[in-house]
């Protein structure tokens, strides 16, 4: 394999625990990643190949492969030419694919709602593809974040919506609530939220799930999945004590 991969570029570029969540830059400032173990070692098994029988369709050593699968710095060449060995007919695999790291993007997903609240597009953005579709279950008549929204002005204006009828609990410790399960190119985030209708905290936190799906180390694809009647409930409740809240134009003064 030729290693040849100057046609691929990805500008933004983040650090974690030493490994590069997302990013893949062809200046020559990086020489080197670090591969995301669980996910090359899910593409590999897909493939139905060993350590051995990757090195040899790579074209490396098994060492590298070992180093690789261990999290370790390889050239930029390397992983290149790992990402190549690694696709089929049916499944195309690319560098960013296996330096990219889905379960921490999932815990940052879930970190923007609680703590970057209205502001949340800042901590996802860098992540997103600039066409990213984002599912929201329910009917816009009654949830006014529900729908499907398209690229990065499109989640923006579903976070907007959100936080115009929903409010985050003060003081609450979200992190113990959510589960996250990667599994190659998708992660799954699953657990229970206490965000709620501005005015309706519930009697119980509402169960949800959510599927993130990647594409060359970029989401593509947010399907959020949650209790409709619970959410919509709580959304026609708050609404309905606004409007009891407000003064009646009416009366004088």
């Amino acid at each position: 394999m030729s290693g040849e991969v100057s046609n691929r570029c990805i500008v933004f570029e983040t650090q974690q625990k030493g490994r590069c969540i997302m990013g893949w830059t062809m200046d020559g400032v990086k020489p080197s990643y670090g591969c995301n173990p669980e996910v090359i070692k899910y593409f590999r098994k897909q493939r139905g190949l060993t350590q051995a029988e990757l090195s040899r369709e790579a074209g490396y050593s098994e060492r590298l492969v070992n180093k690789a699968e261990s999290g370790r710095s390889i050239s930029k060449e390397a992983i290149a030419d790992l990402a190549e060995a690694l696709s089929s007919p049916d499944l195309i695999v690319h560098p960013e694919d296996l330096i990219c790291d889905p379960a921490s993007f999932a815990r940052k997903y879930v970190e923007a709602f609680y703590t970057g609240q209205k502001n949340a597009m800042s901590y996802i953005q860098p992540f997103l593809d600039e066409s990213v579709v984002l599912n929201m279950q329910g009917d816009p008549k009654e949830i006014p974040f529900a729908g499907t929204f398209h690229g990065h002005a499109g989640v923006a204006e579903m976070i907007k919506k959100t936080f115009e009828v929903l409010v985050v609990p003060e003081g609450h410790d979200y992190r113990p609530h959510y589960h996250f399960l990667s599994s190659g190119n998708n992660v799954i985030i699953w657990g229970k939220t206490y965000i709620h209708p501005i005015g309706c905290p519930p009697k119980e936190p509402v169960v949800i799930s959510i599927r993130i799906q990647f594409h060359k180390g970029k989401v593509i694809q947010i399907d959020d999945r949650y209790d409709i009647k619970s959410i919509a409930d709580g959304i026609a409740k708050s609404s309905r004590l606004k409007k009891h809240q407000l003064p009646d134009a009416s009366s004088p003064g």
